[in-house]
């Protein structure tokens, strides 16, 4: 997924990824759009430094990676089995195996 930032001038309104894969977002409200991490020039309104949720975004793994760790960690014990999560993770596995 492509990442991209909204700002105003230098003041950065948020950040997000693209959906798919695509590598472009569109603004509103006479809003900016850059693609890729801001740069460090762009601050958060009232806010300087960027607050730490702001880089645990960028570091953490995606939704679907985190999903696959706790799937493989019911699997091998290491925390109790959602049964239904596990049964539903595992039919997809199943039916669309790693070649």
């Amino acid at each position: 997924m492509g990442k991209f930032y909204l700002y105003d001038g230098k003041t950065l309104l948020g950040t997000g990824e693209c959906q798919d894969g695509m590598e472009y977002a569109q603004a509103t409200n006479g809003e900016s759009v850059g693609i890729g991490d801001p740069p460090s020039d762009i601050k958060y309104p009232d806010r300087d430094p960027l607050p730490y949720t702001y880089f645990r975004v960028q570091d953490y793994p995606s939704i679907g990676e985190q999903f696959d760790l706790l799937w493989h960690a019911m699997k091998s014990g290491e925390i109790p089995m959602a049964k239904e999560f596990f049964d539903r993770i595992a039919a997809v596995k199943d039916k669309y195996p790693k070649e």
